[in-house]
C-alpha cells in the first residue's frame, strides 16, 4: 500500500468509529486493517458477499470467464472517468468483476485510480455513486487485498465532497425543481456513501436522505401513472435508479411509505407497458443514440422485485428462450430467480395508455415480431420536462419487431446544429406549419411557453385501437392556425391509418409538411408511396390521392456516428383554408411489399356529399381485400351512407365492430 495513500485514508477516519485504528502502528498496516474490518462488518449490508461472488464463479464457463478478464482489462487502456456519471471500472458492472478480479488485476486497478489522481476531484458529476459501486464489490471478491481498496476509498472522499460543493446548491435554475434524472443518481451516490460508509468524517450525514429525500423526489420526478416528468428516453434508466436505492434500502431495515412504494410499482409497470417487441424502448426525447435489441432480464427482475405478474408474460412472451445469466437473476448481489419463478404469469391486453403523462402504445401481439406503434401526446415546455423535445404527436413504428419510422435521438448536448436539430419538431414524425416548431425553442432546455394537447379519444379494442388529440401550437403564427389534429386508427396486424388537420383562423396561405424519419434501405415513387426493403420488418407508406402533399426525401441532415441516421421524409402542401392529410402506413415482413390502393370514399349525410374537413372515408384494397373506414371530425353526427355502408357513429371499420 501507498505510504501517502494510507496516511490520507487514516486521516479522514472519524475520531469516534468504533473501527478507527488503534495505537502508533504502521500506517499501511493501520489503513488495511481498517478497510479490513469493514469488509467483515456485517451491518451496514453493501448486498455483494463472498458467497455470492463464489456462486457467480461456480456457475461460468470458460468463455464467461475469458470475456469478463477481457472486459476488465480493456480499463487499463481508457481513462479512468472519461464517461459522464460514471467510471470505466464500474463501467464492467458487477458480474464481470466477480468474475474477473484476481489479486493480479485488483492490484492493477488500485494503482490504476491512484495514478489518475489528477482526476479525482474533476470527474463527472455523478460519478460518486459509480465509485461506491466498484466498492461494493471489491469488498466481497476474496482476492482483493486491502490495500488495493485504499486508493479508491480516497478517491471516493474527493469525489463526493467536490460533488456535493455543487450538488447541494442546485435549485430551479437548474432543469427546474423536479426535472433531472442525474439529481436521482448523484444523491443515491451521497446516501451509498453516507449508509455504507459512516465511519469517514462527515459521510454519516447523507443517510439521513433516506426515506426523507427519496420520497420527496419520488413525489416530484414520477408522475402518478409512473413515467418521469422529464418526458424521455431516460425515463427506463430512472426507474433503474429507483429500483438500486430501493433495494439496498430495504437489504438495511429502511421502511418507505406505502405512497412511495405504490408509485414506484407504477414505475415499474410502465417497463412492460412500453416495451417494444425486440426489448427496447421507444426513444422519446432525449435518449439512446441507435435503436437496437434489448434483453428482457431487467423487465424480469422488475417483476421480481416489485411482484408484477404481467412483466413476468411479456418478457417471456418477447424472449422465451431466455436463460438466466450464471443460473442467477443477480440484481444488487441477490439471486431474485426463485422469487421471478414463484411469480404468477398473466398476459396483459395489448395497449396501455399512461394518461397523466400523455404516452399511447400500441401492438399486433406479444411477441418479438409483432407490430408497435408508440405515440407521444403529452404537455411540452415546462420546466420539469428538461429532456423532452419539440415533438408534439409523434410516433415509433415498428414492423414484424424492427423500428422502422422512429426517432433521431438525443445528439451531442452543446450549441451543435446536429443538437438542435434534435430537439426542434422537423426531425420527429411529426406534423409542421409553416416549418416552424411547435413551440418557440429558448435553448436545448428550455421553451417560450408551454403546450398541453387535449387527447379527445383513446380507445382500446380487440381488434383496433384508436387515438384523437389536438395541439393548439400554431396560434402564435402572424396567421395562426387554431388547431392541429392528429388521428391514429391501429388495424392490429393489419395496417394504420394516420389523419393530420389542420384549421386555420384566416385565409391565408400556409406551407403544411408531414415529417416522417425512415429506419433502412427504402424507395419513393413517383407517387409518393415509400416501401422500405431491409431484411425482417418493412413498411409501406401510401399517402392518399387527393389528401397528399409534395413528396420527397434526404438523408438525414445531421448525421451521426453511433446513431441510426434515418431517412428524412416529407409531404408538403403549400394552400388557403381547412387542410386535411391521411397517411396509411402498411407493416409487411421480407422483400414483396403487399399491394395496396387507397382512395377517398364520399360520405353522404346531412343531405348533401360531406367536405372533407368534416369526415374522412376511405376505400383501402390491399391484395384483394377492400375495407371501408370512415371518420368524423365535426362536433355533430348525423346517419350517414359510404360505398355498400352506412351507420350513425361517428367512427367505421368494415372489418370490425367499432365502439
Amino acid at each position: 500500500m501507498n505510504l501517502d495513500i494510507a496516511r490520507e485514508l487514516l486521516a479522514f477516519i472519524d475520531p469516534a468509529s468504533a473501527l478507527r485504528p488503534a495505537g502508533e502502528s504502521d500506517p499501511c498496516e493501520a489503513a488495511s486493517r481498517f478497510i479490513g474490518a469493514l469488509r467483515h462488518r456485517q451491518s451496514p449490508v453493501t448486498g455483494f458477499t463472498p458467497a455470492i461472488v463464489q456462486r457467480v464463479r461456480e456457475q461460468a464457463d470458460a468463455a464467461q470467464l475469458q470475456a469478463a478478464k477481457a472486459a476488465v482489462e480493456a480499463v487499463f487502456e481508457e481513462p479512468l472517468v472519461a464517461t459522464a456519471h460514471t467510471n470505466a471500472i464500474a463501467q464492467r458492472g458487477s458480474l464481470k468483476l466477480m468474475l474477473a478480479l484476481d489479486a493480479e488485476l485488483s492490484e492493477r486497478i488500485g494503482r490504476h485510480v491512484l495514478e489518475s489522481r489528477e482526476l479525482w476531484e474533476v470527474g463527472p458529476w455523478g460519478a460518486t455513486r459509480s465509485i461506491g459501486d466498484v466498492l461494493r464489490v471489491m469488498m466481497a471478491v476474496p482476492e482483493v487485498e486491502n490495500g488495493d481498496l485504499a486508493p479508491l476509498f480516497c478517491w471516493l472522499n474527493h469525489q463526493l465532497w467536490k460533488e456535493w460543493e455543487w450538488a447541494r446548491t442546485w435549485g430551479e435554475t437548474m432543469l427546474g425543481s423536479s426535472g433531472h434524472n442525474w439529481w436521482l443518481h448523484t444523491f443515491i451516490g451521497f446516501w451509498q456513501a453516507g449508509l455504507l460508509f459512516p465511519e469517514f468524517k462527515g459521510f454519516g450525514r447523507f443517510a439521513s436522505l433516506a426515506p426523507t429525500y427519496f420520497e420527496h423526489e419520488m413525489r416530484l420526478l414520477m408522475e402518478r401513472d409512473g413515467f418521469t416528468k422529464e418526458r424521455s428516453g431516460y425515463h427506463w434508466g430512472t426507474v433503474r435508479h429507483w429500483l438500486h436505492a430501493w433495494e439496498l434500502a430495504r437489504a438495511n431495515g429502511i421502511d418507505f411509505s406505502p405512497e412511495f412504494t405504490g408509485l414506484l410499482r407504477q414505475c415499474g409497470e410502465t417497463i412492460w407497458q412500453s416495451m417494444t417487441p425486440n426489448a427496447f424502448i421507444p426513444c422519446f426525447g432525449d435518449c439512446a443514440a441507435r435503436h437496437s435489441a434489448g434483453s428482457t432480464t431487467e423487465l424480469r427482475q422488475t417483476a421480481a422485485l416489485l411482484g408484477i405478474p404481467q412483466a413476468k408474460a411479456v418478457a417471456e412472451a418477447l424472449e422465451p428462450t431466455w436463460q438466466p445469466p450464471m443460473g442467477m437473476l443477480l440484481f444488487e448481489g441477490r439471486d431474485l430467480l426463485p422469487a421471478y419463478r414463484r411469480l404468477e404469469s398473466i398476459l396483459p391486453p395489448l395497449d396501455a395508455a399512461l394518461h397523466q403523462s400523455g404516452f399511447f402504445f400500441m401492438r399486433s401481439d406479444w411477441s418479438p415480431k409483432a407490430d408497435y406503434l408508440a405515440v407521444q401526446a403529452g404537455t411540452i415546455g415546462s420546466v420539469v420536462s428538461s429532456h423532452a423535445h419539440t415533438d408534439m404527436f409523434t410516433f415509433e413504428l415498428y414492423s414484424g419487431g424492427r423500428p422502422v419510422v422512429i426517432d433521431n435521438c438525443s445528439g451531442p448536448y452543446g450549441k451543435e446544429a446536429a443538437r438542435h436539430w434534435r430537439v426542434a419538431s422537423a426531425s420527429h414524425n411529426v406534423a409542421t406549419v409553416d416549418a416552424a416548431d411547435h413551440l418557440a425553442i429558448q435553448d436545448e432546455w428550455r421553451w417560450k411557453g408551454m403546450l398541453t394537447p387535449h387527447v379527445n379519444a383513446w380507445i382500446s379494442a380487440d381488434r383496433y385501437a384508436y387515438l384523437s388529440t389536438v395541439h393548439e401550437g400554431y396560434r402564435s403564427l402572424p396567421e395562426p392556425v387554431t388547431a392541429v389534429r392528429r388521428k391514429i386508427f391501429y388495424l392490429r396486424g393489419e395496417y394504420a391509418i394516420v389523419i393530420d388537420r389542420f384549421t386555420p383562423e384566416s385565409g391565408a396561405e400556409h406551407l403544411y409538411t408531414l415529417h416522417f424519419h425512415i429506419n433502412g434501405d427504402c424507395d419513393l415513387g413517383d407517387n409518393g408511396r415509400l416501401i422500405t426493403k431491409d431484411t425482417g420488418g418493412n413498411v409501406t407508406i401510401v399517402p392518399v390521392p387527393g389528401l397528399d402533399g409534395a413528396a420527397a426525401i434526404e438523408a438525414c441532415p445531421h448525421p451521426l456516428e453511433g446513431y441510426d441516421n434515418p431517412r428524412h421524409l416529407t409531404y408538403s402542401r403549400r394552400a388557403a383554408g381547412k387542410q386535411l392529410f391521411v397517411t396509411i402506413l402498411v407493416p409487411f415482413e421480407g422483400a414483396a411489399a403487399p399491394a395496396v390502393t387507397v382512395a377517398s370514399a364520399a360520405i353522404a349525410c346531412d343531405g348533401r356529399e360531406l367536405a372533407l374537413h368534416e369526415a374522412t372515408g376511405l376505400r383501402i384494397e390491399i391484395d384483394g381485400r377492400t375495407d371501408w373506414y370512415l371518420d368524423q371530425h365535426m362536433q355533430w353526427n348525423l346517419p350517414w351512407s359510404m360505398g355498400p355502408h352506412s351507420g350513425d357513429g361517428r367512427l367505421f371499420h368494415s372489418q370490425t365492430q367499432l365502439r
